[in-house]
């Protein structure tokens, strides 16, 4: 079986951060599934777009895409949408079985989806976003009425 696994952040043990998409990755491939991870790096711009590397029995595509949560708002955004136009043309070209798609962000469904679409594959979408908790909370959603119907779930 050959899995694609697309995480826009993927910590590995050595580096500060969660470690659940590692974790996950490496299991399967400890079982024989052949992992293909599409991922960024966050810390600095490269001068290519994209990165290989084989780590623990999987091969990464990694995406040159800074991001820190001392951008501001825009800039996130930008982040977002810039590693959604690019895994999803990355994510067309690799051969797979399965696409399992782990957010934050949420964003990270489209690529999954339309590997569904346009390549007829069968996708597994990970919501661990707290949505719309979190944007509520953090006072990016002020409508009312969008705050009543996240609270009648």
């Amino acid at each position: 079986m050959k899995l694609l696994y697309i995480a826009q952040y993927f910590g590995f043990p050595e580096k500060a951060g969660g470690t659940r998409a590692y974790d996950l990755a490496t299991s399967f491939a400890q079982r024989g599934i052949q992992v293909r991870v599409i991922t960024s790096d966050t810390s600095a711009k490269k001068k290519e777009r994209w990165s290989e590397f084989e780590r623990d029995g999987i091969k990464f595509y990694q995406l040159s895409c800074p991001y820190n949560n001392k951008m501001g708002f825009i800039k996130r955004i930008k982040s977002f949408i810039y590693f959604l136009f690019f895994s999803s043309i990355k994510a067309l070209t690799i051969d797979c079985d399965v696409v399992l798609a782990t957010s934050t962000p949420l964003t990270i469904g489209v690529p999954a989806l339309l590997m569904k679409w346009i390549r007829r594959k069968p996708f597994i979408f990970e919501v661990r976003d707290v949505w719309p908790g979190v944007p509520i909370a953090m006072g990016f959603i002020k409508n009312k009425l969008l705050q009543k119907v996240k609270n009648t779930h």
